[in-house]
């Protein structure tokens, strides 16, 4: 799961994720795009994703593995952990209307 340069990621494509930056903590962004070039790295490792923050225009290399996926989801996790944020149902009117 995750594996950079796997076609199978590619559905992950438009998915929204918090990212937790060492300055600026949690972060709200979107999954831009399936990085295809095994040349493009970070630390050493393949990047699988370009993720694109809308509060400031900026946009990123991503490596984003289960093993940094944040599974206490808190304020204390380690920094450049991340989160993927699941969209709401759609509510079906305003309170007491079906």
């Amino acid at each position: 799961m995750l594996i950079p340069l796997d076609q199978a990621i590619q559905q992950m494509s438009g998915q929204h994720i918090l990212f937790k930056w060492p300055k600026y903590g949690w972060c709200f962004g979107k999954i831009a795009e399936w990085n295809s070039n095994p040349k493009c790295t970070v630390r050493g490792q393949i990047v699988n994703f370009i993720v694109c923050y809308p509060d400031d225009c900026s946009s990123g290399p991503h490596c984003l593995s289960l093993d940094n996926y944040n599974k206490h989801n808190d304020n204390d996790s380690p920094n450049h952990t991340w989160l993927l944020l699941e969209p709401l149902p759609p509510q079906q009117g305003a309170r007491g209307q079906p």
